[in-house]
């Protein structure tokens, strides 16, 4: 007397695996799709604390900002005001983006060149991977005298990875060189930190983007693609300007 074995014929299992590939082939770009969304809200939300930690506390020793020493470039500036107050931080040495393993240049949102590959600069290493370089914009007046309007930096929340390009994996954060203005993502106070009041030789903080230039400039420029996903409570909206 024969016994019985129960079990799938290799046409079963064929099929069975042929339904997995399927299943596989399109929920895996999905998964992938929001794990990026994920580490990029998270990543920007971590520093844009660390930030205004640091500057909090520095304000808390040295007083208001207005009132700090504008050391003759950023990088002292930086490092004596802000980069102290931040734990495992490390200084690179100036030069060029290649020199930091970049194999392309950083780009603006249109694919225009924001940061070529041979310019000099210093950068700075994150703990968590990311990189920064020091920047601050200013303006000179009658008398000669520079006068700062901004503190800011391009944050690379995955170093030279790629695809090195503002609103996918680069942008910037800002510091107004103002009483009670926080440390932000360009523009998430809608403020147009490019323009100026020609008259006081100050940021014009009554000349502030409407939502829809918030989006148009994100999308040609990249610079305010942060402040999107910082004023929609560090989430990547579904109408997002950048497609990952």
């Amino acid at each position: 007397m024969y016994k019985k074995h129960l079990g799938f014929t290799l046409a079963e299992v064929l099929i069975t695996l042929g339904i997995i590939g399927v299943v596989a082939a399109l929920t895996l770009p999905i998964l992938i799709h929001n794990y990026k969304r994920i580490v990029i809200e998270n990543k920007l939300k971590v520093i844009t604390s660390t930030f205004l930690q640091a500057f909090n506390i520095a304000e808390a020793e040295y007083g208001d900002i207005t009132n700090w020493e504008k050391t003759s470039s950023s990088l002292e500036f930086w490092s004596k005001y802000v980069l102290p107050y931040m734990t495992g931080v490390t200084i690179g040495v100036k030069g060029p983006l290649s020199d930091y393993g970049y194999k392309t240049p950083i780009l603006y949102a249109d694919g225009s060149v924001a940061i070529a590959l041979d310019l000099e600069r210093t950068r700075a290493y994150l703990k968590n991977g990311a990189q920064m370089n020091f920047n601050y914009s200013y303006i000179t007046n009658d008398s000669g005298e520079k006068n700062i309007l901004v503190f800011y930096t391009y944050i690379d929340i995955n170093g030279s990875k790629g695809p090195n390009r503002l609103g996918v994996d680069n942008f910037v954060l800002v510091k107004p060189n103002a009483n009670k203005r926080p440390v932000m993502l360009w523009g998430a106070d809608m403020v147009k930190y490019n323009k100026y009041n020609p008259n006081t030789y100050d940021i014009d903080y009554d000349n502030k983007y409407t939502e829809e230039e918030l989006y148009e400039r994100c999308a040609s420029h990249g610079d305010t693609c942060g402040a999107i996903i910082q004023r929609n409570g560090w989430k990547i909206p579904k109408d997002y300007p950048i497609k990952f």
